[in-house]
């Protein structure tokens, strides 16, 4: 008789993962990506506040850490109010520049945060293999789907390392009593703290870069993985439901 192999119970983490985490990383892509699109549609100020509401209720309850989305997302928020600012110097009115600011900045806001929440619910293994499956049938066109889906996927992973990134560079500024100002006066202030942040990203890219060229990466066949089932029944009710509030969010609001 062939000895069946063991069956170990699912652990702390597992158990304790929340609804995000646990969600299917086809579903998560899918619905960001709609997600992303609808909001350039909105173009009324309540309505980009609803989007956002959302987007931060998604990251407060399904993330596993939601203040490390706020923090991540901090420094990118100073970019929202410099959105804000200029539409609002700029607008042919007081009130009209003060809605189009705000459409502007929620946008920002709105793909910080839940850009954010996605990549940090998302291991970079089910994201490879999600962007894997949905570009599958990109290969009858002979299409790269293997290289496609392993920049999408380092894309996302990257997300949460330039916040990172851009709060060090701020931390040591401010270590060393650099004054951002307030407003518009903290531009040039920003701008000496994006200058070491790119510098430091591209030294990340070279790393990564060297690392996959060790490893033969792109000279092998296709791709193999195990475990890719369809979606349930369930899940592509969600996935529906979810991309027709996107569509009917553009329309509408």
């Amino acid at each position: 008789m062939i000895a069946q192999p063991p069956s170990y119970p699912a652990t702390d983490a597992a158990r304790g993962a929340r609804w995000l985490q646990r969600a299917d990383a086809r579903l998560k892509a899918v619905l960001l990506a709609a997600a992303s699109a609808a909001v350039f549609f909105i173009q009324t100020p309540g309505g980009i506040v609803a989007a956002l509401a959302v987007a931060v209720a998604v990251a407060a309850t399904g993330c596993p850490q939601p203040r490390r989305v706020m923090a991540l997302a901090a420094p990118g928020l100073a970019l929202c109010a410099f959105g804000f600012a200029y539409a609002l110097v700029t607008g042919p009115s007081l009130i009209e520049g003060a809605a189009s600011g705000l459409v502007i900045a929620g946008r920002m806001a709105f793909l910080l945060v839940a850009s954010a929440a996605v990549s940090l619910s998302t291991p970079s293994s089910d994201a490879l293999a999600a962007f894997q499956r949905l570009l599958g049938p990109l290969r009858r066109f002979g299409m790269p789907v293997d290289a496609m889906a392993t920049v999408l996927s380092l894309a996302l992973a990257f997300i949460p390392r330039v916040f990172e990134e851009i709060a060090i560079v701020r931390s040591a500024h401010a270590s060393r009593a650099a004054a951002f100002g307030a407003g518009l006066r903290a531009l040039p202030a920003w701008g000496r703290v994006l200058t070491p942040v790119f510098v430091r990203l591209f030294r990340h890219a070279d790393a990564l870069a060297l690392a996959m060229d060790a490893r033969a990466f792109g000279l092998g066949e296709r791709r193999t993985a195990l475990g890719q089932r369809p979606l349930a029944a369930g899940e592509r009710a969600i996935l529906a439901a979810g991309v027709a509030l996107c569509v009917a969010a553009a329309l509408l609001l």
